[in-house]
């Protein structure tokens, strides 16, 4: 494919060096530094831009893309054309001299400013040719004997060997024109669409990248199909980019997205169609501004530098990024913290014991038991352990168990008739309801009316079952919780009661409330215990 002719607009010439980077080194790593690459398949190499596909790719070197000692020390790779040098310290590209032999992309001689050309003089061409000062290729002669001949397509151009023709000169192909279009050849536009014998068409400007399909990775510009762009050249347009990618206006390898990363050597210290991070500390496309603490993102001081995750400078570690909250209703999650990456990492739950958690905070008084964690209860709006079983207490809310039975907190409600909590009326120990033991309490009403009870007022019997108090009527033992149902009186008493001269009402003259045994009064005799005219002597005795 013939290019020559509608290249040269592309084609920069550079002379001397250009730096690669003057950057500090803490923006790349300790070793290998940014990966530069470059492609093509057109005429050459130049510190400033790179062919438009295929070409040498460059890879890291062993410091970094800034100071160097040695051109061995700089990132790229030499071409033909082109090789890296240390300029002062610092990295830079190097043209090749005029002349020199290469043998890149078709040529034979560096041009001095990085490409590789068929030509720079006539003596380096054929004897029967010249050399195109304008695309440094090699013409016939025949192209300015002022005849159509040479395969020529119109006089003196076109054709293999002649430069392309001038708008309305006739054209085969779109390589036949200095435009790159040939319009009405072989019916299709931009040469012969194959069948029958080609049809001549003629030279014009091009309206569109589609008129440029005879010149492959072409596109039209301002009337002339104009080969794509290499890496580094300015672009307004993707499709103007034999890579595709056009990025903060050059021609970049890659589509170069996201946050503090450019494409511009200005910017990152790596030559220009590199997409590499831009310096630390520096915002050249005004991305990092500054965001709330609270986000943990942007601190509004330039990007990182970084080339493993490069992005903006964010708050701190440790900045505090959000209040505290209350996790549930036990537990007040801590103010969280940037993680100095722009994430806000939430503080640890804490319990809020002895208090609750409410409007995301822990409580510090109460109102209320409702207001106190899970195990206290709140006394003098003080929330307070709740106590253990066998502790006094006044009410059940005091209480772990939830009970508070006879002064104490219980093991169990302790509500059944003939039990207690309370030591001291029997129980096994406080705290421990004892159903068998005697109730100091009054429970009187309780035991008359359960059954057991045969003749009331009943009580406990230190077994748990109501019985008849001393003092009741009985008939027989068993209806006592004393088990004392005396033969002579017949009511409960607190003991047998069965000796003579000794009774267990008032009415058997004893002085004593019924249902207590007692000596019958000096000189009375109610159950006729004494013979032959004696009575008792106050003292149990007969005389």
């Amino acid at each position: 494919m013939r290019l020559g002719h509608v290249a040269a607009a592309a084609a920069a010439a550079l002379v001397g060096c250009q730096l690669i980077s003057g950057a500090s080194q803490d923006q790349f790593s300790g070793s290998g530094g940014a990966s530069l690459v470059s492609s093509g398949s057109g005429t050459g190499v130049t510190s400033s831009q790179s062919s438009a596909s295929g070409g040498a790719s460059s890879t890291s070197g062993s410091g970094g893309a800034g100071a160097c000692k040695s051109a061995a020390d700089c990132p790229g790779k030499d071409t033909g054309c082109v090789h890296r040098a240390c300029d002062q310290g610092m990295c830079a590209m190097a043209n090749v001299a005029k002349d020199t032999a290469c043998a890149e992309d078709g040529g034979k001689f560096c041009d001095g400013a990085g490409l590789c050309v068929e030509c720079n003089h006539d003596p380096q061409c054929a004897s029967d040719q010249y050399c195109s000062s304008v695309t440094h290729q090699c013409r016939n002669k025949d192209c300015t004997d002022g005849k159509i001949d040479g395969g020529e397509t119109d006089l003196d151009c076109g054709g293999v060997k002649c430069d392309g023709c001038t708008n309305g000169k006739s054209c085969l192909v779109g390589a036949d024109c200095k435009s790159g279009y040939c319009k009405g050849a072989g019916g299709s536009g931009s040469g012969g669409a194959g069948g029958g014998p080609p049809t001549k068409g003629a030279c014009g400007a091009c309206t569109g990248d589609g008129d440029c399909a005879g010149l492959p990775g072409s596109y039209c510009n301002q009337g002339t199909c104009t080969p794509k762009k290499k890496l580094g050249v300015t672009c307004a347009d993707k499709s103007q980019c034999a890579s595709g990618y056009c990025t903060d206006g050059v021609c970049c390898a890659t589509a170069c997205a996201g946050a503090c990363l450019s494409c511009v050597a200005k910017d990152t210290a790596v030559v220009d169609r590199t997409c590499a991070p831009v310096r630390k500390g520096t915002d050249p496309a005004a991305e990092c501004a500054m965001q709330a603490m609270s986000s943990c993102g942007s601190k509004g001081v330039g990007c990182n530098g970084s080339i493993q995750n490069p992005h903006c400078i964010d708050w701190d570690a440790g900045t505090s990024c959000a209040t505290s909250k209350c996790k549930d209703a036990d537990n007040v999650i801590a103010t969280g913290s940037c993680d100095g990456n722009g994430t806000c990492a939430p503080g640890n739950p804490t319990p809020c014991s002895p208090y609750k958690c409410a409007n995301d905070a822990c409580l510090k008084a109460c109102a209320g038991d409702g207001e106190c964690a899970t195990g206290h209860y709140c006394k003098v709006n003080v929330c307070t352990m709740k106590l253990a079983a066998g502790a006094p207490c006044g009410a059940a809310n005091q209480c772990g168990s939830g009970f508070c039975a006879d002064g104490f907190c219980c093991d169990g409600a302790c509500t059944a008739a003939c039990s207690t909590c309370a030591k001291a009326a029997g129980a096994t120990a406080d705290g421990t309801c004892t159903a068998a033991a005697v109730k100091s309490k009054a429970d009187a009403g309780t035991c008359d009316t359960m059954t057991g009870c045969a003749t009331p007022p009943c009580t406990c019997n230190g077994s748990g079952v109501c019985k008849s108090a001393n003092g009741a009527g009985c008939a027989a033992s068993t209806d006592c919780a004393s088990n004392f149902c005396p033969f002579k009186d017949k009511v409960c008493c607190d003991t047998s009661c069965n000796q003579k001269c000794t009774g267990c009402k008032m009415a058997d003259f004893t002085g004593m409330a019924d249902g207590t045994c007692a000596n019958v009064m000096n000189g009375q005799d109610p159950f006729l215990d004494c013979n032959a005219g004696k009575k008792c002597n106050g003292a149990g005795v007969c005389q």
